[in-house]
């Protein structure tokens, strides 16, 4: 996780004066904005992924099926003169 300056000085601040009287969540909210904006683009990122992922396994499934079709598919008997066909 990136955190910009602003927020790492802020969070250097606060540990400074730091003591039994401070409380701990004023330096982690310091760093929860930055917290929240990339764990919701890794969020984003997750999602997109997993749609991009759903509509290439139908893809495959859609040349899977094409392909068993041709596979099982035979060939018609061309048009033959009478007179070359064995009795």
């Amino acid at each position: 996780m990136h955190v910009d300056t602003a927020h790492l000085q802020g969070i250097e601040r606060e540990i400074e004066y730091y003591d039994e009287n401070k409380n701990y969540f004023d330096i982690k909210n310091i760093a929860k904005p930055a917290y929240e904006r990339v764990y919701g683009e890794i969020f984003e990122k997750k999602l997109r992924i997993a749609n991009e992922a759903q509509v290439l396994k139908e893809e495959i499934k859609g040349k899977e099926l094409e392909l068993a079709e041709w596979q099982n598919k035979k060939d018609p008997e061309p048009l033959r003169a009478e007179s070359v066909i064995k009795k």
